[in-house]
């Protein structure tokens, strides 16, 4: 659209390919800001031709310019060509705009916080002769983050979040999956076996709902169905989470998952809270829960104060801490960590998690007073003694070590006593208490 009306002044789209494999050396930093830069001075050369004599003479006059810091390659190739340009211009300069895409997508991680700290200080420069707006859009990852907030020019900064209510991007969703349902219905090889009312109207809120305001999901389902030689039985399959040896739906999704998940040094300290969200949610089992707040989390698994804002801040585009309470922000999440063939080395439901989680709650329980005790937590750790015994596949004789020593008379009192104080939940005790001795 900038292009379009002839406010683009330059972009750069990061795009990672499976052949990006350096992670984080100096070369690999020079390389990645060498080309970004190369890109912007190019297309900008292009867009606006004036500056092409200027460009041209900076790199002629500095032949190692690429090779020099950030800063320096934006002065010489951008911010001064323009400046020149003004400076010869007869007439009032529209604003134009620089575009920096995906910038979660570069593989240094430190390139991408001078990319934002730079960029933000050159755009500030160029407004009073030159002047520009820069659009970052990026998944909104922790270092990311960091760097803006470093930043003291407050007053030029504009946060815009795609997936706010505001904006309504469950609507924009629902459009595109029902054009891209159209598209099947019209063009599939076989679109004589799909039926003219396909799909029915709560599948599609399905998806709307799974997508959680991220496109990424949507279109990840949309491209999965179209290439199926079956696509009413690939939405079922999707729908209903039926695995398929054939179906991939979630490749694309999956590996942004993973390249997230891949970047936490504490694996396994972040696998045990998202095990506990996960089993207390209410689509993952048959129970009505409290969501876990920060605090019993906290205490649950004996960390200190803050220690699950830290162990959870490498997963801030993904996951979010509201008064006390932890929110998956990709409904697809939890889906993506309870299976195995999905998740590999990040799957939540391993016989190491459950068995650990299995000591915490034995651990919180035989800790707890009769009578003031927390019915939520205590609930909630009931539910986990059977639903950890239950579901380890190889590790029995880990949780009957583990409960050596478990007083279990004192439990079913902690139980009885906590459930009269609160009659309206002693129902709900008697079942989670049924469910660990079962």
């Amino acid at each position: 659209m900038c292009e379009n009306q002839g406010r683009l002044s330059s972009s750069f789209l990061f795009l990672r390919t499976p052949d990006d494999k350096k992670r984080g050396d100096e070369k690999d930093l020079v390389t990645t800001l060498a080309h970004l830069v190369a890109t912007l001075a190019h297309e900008m050369m292009e867009h606006i031709p004036g500056t092409r004599h200027y460009i041209s003479m900076a790199m002629d006059n500095n032949r190692f310019i690429f090779q020099s810091p950030l800063g320096r390659q934006i002065d010489k190739l951008i911010v001064i060509p323009l400046s020149e340009l003004s400076s010869i211009s007869s007439s009032p300069i529209d604003p134009k705009v620089i575009i920096i895409d995906d910038l979660d997508e570069c593989r240094n991680k430190d390139a991408q916080g001078v990319i934002v700290k730079t960029f933000v200080a050159a755009v500030a420069q160029m407004q009073h002769n030159f002047p520009h707006k820069l659009l970052i859009a990026s998944r909104p990852e922790q270092n990311i983050l960091s760097a803006f907030r470093d930043l003291k020019v407050d007053p030029l900064l504009r946060h815009l979040s795609l997936d706010d209510d505001r904006w309504k991007p469950g609507d924009d969703i629902r459009t595109f999956l029902r054009a891209s349902f159209t598209d099947i219905r019209q063009t599939h090889p076989h679109k004589e076996s799909i039926p003219h009312d396909w799909p029915a109207p709560r599948d599609i809120e399905k998806l709307v709902e799974k997508s959680s305001g991220q496109f990424i999901y949507a279109a990840s389902v949309s491209k999965c169905i179209k290439s199926d030689d079956h696509p009413v039985q690939c939405l079922k399959i999707i729908i209903n989470l039926v695995k398929h040896p054939e179906i991939l739906p979630y490749a694309k999704l999956d590996a942004i998952y993973i390249d997230i998940f891949s970047q936490i040094k504490k694996l396994d300290a972040v696998l045990h809270i998202l095990c506990i969200l996960i089993m207390s949610s209410p689509t993952m089992n048959h129970f009505t829960l409290p969501d876990p707040s920060v605090p019993f989390i906290q205490d649950l698994l004996g960390l200190g104060e803050g220690d699950v804002e830290r162990t959870l801040s490498g997963l801030s585009s993904i996951m979010e801490i509201k008064s006390s309470k932890i929110n998956f922000l990709h409904a697809s999440l939890p889906d993506f960590l309870v299976d195995e063939a999905r998740a590999g080395r990040f799957y939540a439901n391993s016989d190491r998690i459950y068995v650990h989680l299995f000591r915490c709650c034995l651990r919180y329980i035989s800790q707890s007073k009769i009578g003031r005790g927390d019915i939520e937590a205590i609930s909630i750790c009931f539910l986990g003694l059977g639903h950890f015994a239950k579901s380890v596949r190889t590790a029995h004789s880990e949780i009957f070590d583990a409960l050596a020593g478990f007083d279990l008379k004192f439990a079913l009192k902690l139980a009885a006593k906590t459930a009269d104080l609160w009659e309206t939940s002693s129902q709900s005790m008697i079942q989670y208490v049924g469910e660990f001795l079962t």
